[in-house]
């Protein structure tokens, strides 16, 4: 878990922005409209690179996307430093995990919502 989370971390240091070779969204290719993941990446090294503004503007949620981010591998950091295996991974009950995907998907939709008003693509 901990590389899952540090190597975007450390990516967005070492490879700057207009670095990204990213292939285009198919499904903005397909339909012309975004899709509802489309600007986390931009926003995420906008985050790393001080650029607060644009990455606010467009993706609000790439924000909490990056908190989380940190939080986890700060989190993991930690228990692999403090040699205790049993703390890494968050459990949930059902109950719990489906109210999260519910709000996670949520936030996922409000955000695609935002993109959309603005043409942001």
């Amino acid at each position: 878990m901990i590389l899952i989370t540090g190597i975007p971390l450390l990516l967005t240091f070492i490879v700057p922005i207009k670095g990204l070779t990213l292939f285009e969204c198919p499904f903005l290719t397909v339909t012309g409209l975004p899709c509802p993941f489309c600007g986390f990446t931009r926003s995420f090294w906008a985050i790393s690179a001080g650029d607060w503004t644009f990455a606010t503007i467009n993706s609000p949620l790439s924000w909490l996307l990056y908190a989380v981010v940190v939080i986890l591998f700060a989190w993991n950091a930690g228990c692999l430093l403090l040699r205790n295996p049993n703390t890494f991974l968050l459990s949930l009950t059902r109950n719990q995990a489906n109210r999260a995907a519910k709000v996670a998907l949520a936030l996922i939709l409000l955000n695609w919502i935002y993109r959309l008003s603005f043409s942001l693509t």
